[in-house]
């Protein structure tokens, strides 16, 4: 006992590390996966995602839906871009995997939600989560190729 007292009564006269929560956001570090996101090209405005399907066929858990179409320009593009996050295993290959670096994570650890059915997320959504990450860290860019 008293060797655990030796131990813990050192500790006790140090300043707490606790962060107020709600008040106070914590910076996550270098690797860390929050969020997903589809990220645009920043001077044209348009999307990166060319429909390949390569993310979904490499996503172990099957949680991505994607479908191809042409754009009036006769370019390959995503139709339909979807993310069942209740079955994401954050694994990060599709990150990997895709040739345009269009999926990106994004530093955000704040997406709890009261439906499941919230937590499928549609391109347009993962297109402003990407957008929102640009406007709110202004001191650096969205974590594109965490590894």
């Amino acid at each position: 006992m008293l060797l655990g007292m030796k131990i813990t009564v050192p500790h006790l006269a140090k300043h707490a590390i606790t962060i107020q929560y709600p008040k106070e956001k914590m910076e996550m570090f270098g690797p860390f996966r929050g969020r997903l996101g589809l990220a645009r090209d920043l001077e044209t405005n348009k999307e990166k995602c060319t429909g390949c399907q390569l993310c979904a066929k490499t996503c172990p858990s099957a949680c991505i839906t994607v479908t191809q179409k042409k754009d009036e320009e006769g370019k390959r593009r995503s139709d339909v871009f979807e993310i069942d996050m209740s079955l994401c295993c954050y694994c990060g290959l599709c990150v990997e995997t895709c040739p345009e670096d269009a999926i990106v994570w994004i530093r955000d650890y704040e997406y709890s939600v009261y439906d499941r059915k919230q937590l499928l997320v549609d391109k347009t959504t993962l297109e402003v989560i990407w957008r929102n990450s640009l406007s709110h860290s202004s001191k650096e860019k969205p974590n594109e190729k965490a590894a």
